[in-house]
């Protein structure tokens, strides 16, 4: 029993460190988290420390305000296709609020990127999600 406790005491500080490192990339205190998610600064200080499991309230709440919920809590552990970072998680995010228009642009332009970094300009036909045909063309 001892070292399943010893194991979520270590999984709580390496949150609490992803927490407080994402934060601060941020550019925010912990106050304006705090006050942001409405909870004391000292709740917010236990979590970073590791010292307090996060409540599922509190991680919606993060999300809700830009936090990457799977990366706080599973980064540097097996996620598949969950292990994504911050500007991924961002252009997802995104891709999904754009209008089919700005969905197969975006596709064309990272579809001609690849072809050109794979030297095999000539295969340059896609069909994007059965619907679309982009053409990219020899630049």
């Amino acid at each position: 029993m001892q070292n399943n406790d010893d194991e979520i005491k270590t999984k709580l500080q390496l949150f609490g460190l992803k927490l407080a490192k994402e934060r601060k990339n941020k550019n925010l205190t912990q106050h304006d988290i705090a006050k942001t998610i409405g909870i004391s600064q000292r709740v917010q200080s236990g979590y970073e420390r590791g010292d307090v499991a996060p409540k599922l309230d509190y991680l919606f709440k993060l999300a809700e305000v830009g936090f990457d919920i799977p990366t706080l809590l599973f980064a540097g552990e097996s996620q598949g296709i969950y292990s994504l970072e911050s500007k991924e998680q961002m252009l997802l995010n995104l891709y999904r609020q754009a209008d089919d228009a700005v969905k197969l642009n975006v596709l064309e332009s990272l579809l001609t990127n690849t072809l050109k970094q794979e030297g095999d300009i000539n295969q340059n036909v896609a069909v994007i999600a059965g619907q679309q045909t982009i053409i990219t063309k020899k630049s």
